[in-house]
């Protein structure tokens, strides 16, 4: 990353355009083959999920069409370390169990990709193996959840996404 100064003219010109190129994003994501949009059976799924999120995440460019729902999902039953004060966003959720067929029975997604999906969330860094919470059942994985709102960027290279705070 380099810094740089500007001024106020050109600092607007860059944000007009990272508006633009976030908008053309979006589109271009909503145009898939397998989305809410065009799936009736993600549609289903994605309206049962009421859960917040940066438009920021359509700039990633997902391998598995399922990867932005299933951390949608993950997201929705992550819990916060701020329980007590709930206008206080997460940036790390407290260790949550993650069970392929639960989401498999749920979404009506084929198991493997659910697997894709998730292996995806993780090298994306978007949740975070915690090994040193055992999991409830053996049928579980323990989770943590990194909040998309503190996104900084999407590097295509590594397929990874930057975030301001260290998961």
């Amino acid at each position: 990353m380099k810094q740089i100064i500007l001024t106020g003219k050109y600092y607007q010109k860059i944000l007009e355009m990272q508006e633009k190129d976030l908008q053309r994003s979006k589109k271009k994501f909503l145009q898939k083959k397998r989305t809410h949009i065009n799936n009736k059976q993600l549609a289903e799924f994605y309206s049962g999920l009421h859960v917040k999120f940066s438009e920021k995440v359509y700039e990633i460019k997902f391998k598995c069409f399922f990867t932005l729902y299933l951390y949608l999902y993950l997201k929705s039953q992550a819990k916060s370390y701020y329980e007590d004060d709930p206008s206080r966003v997460f940036n790390l959720s407290k260790p949550i169990d993650f069970n392929i067929q639960h989401i498999v029975d749920k979404s009506g997604v084929a198991r493997n990709t659910v697997k894709r999906a998730f292996k995806e969330l993780l090298q994306l860094r978007f949740i975070n193996e915690c090994e040193y919470v055992k999991p409830t059942h053996n049928s579980t994985k323990t989770v943590s959840i990194v909040n998309d709102h503190f996104m900084l960027c999407y590097v295509e290279k590594s397929h990874q996404v930057m975030f301001t705070i260290d998961p």
